[in-house]
């Protein structure tokens, strides 16, 4: 099984992410979002500190934050 690589993954989904979010493409960019959470987990249990020079509680804090402010928690 080949393994994912984390630290060019996370970069394109949050670009992604973000221009989707730009786009008002709501839907895609919740799904996007939603996958760097999944990144994210991924890295946090192989013990991975950092992702592309960045710490992972921080894209921790800018994926939640962008899943917060657009609206995409479930009530």
């Amino acid at each position: 099984m080949k393994h994912l690589d984390l630290d060019t993954s996370i970069k394109n989904y949050w670009r992604k992410a973000n221009e989707a979010l730009k786009a008002k493409k709501m839907d895609e960019a919740n799904d996007l979002l939603d996958y760097c959470l999944v990144i994210l987990g991924t890295a946090t249990l192989r013990g991975n500190v950092e992702l592309g020079g960045v710490r992972v509680d921080l894209w921790k804090e800018r994926v939640w934050y962008s899943i917060e402010n657009n609206g995409f928690l479930i009530d």
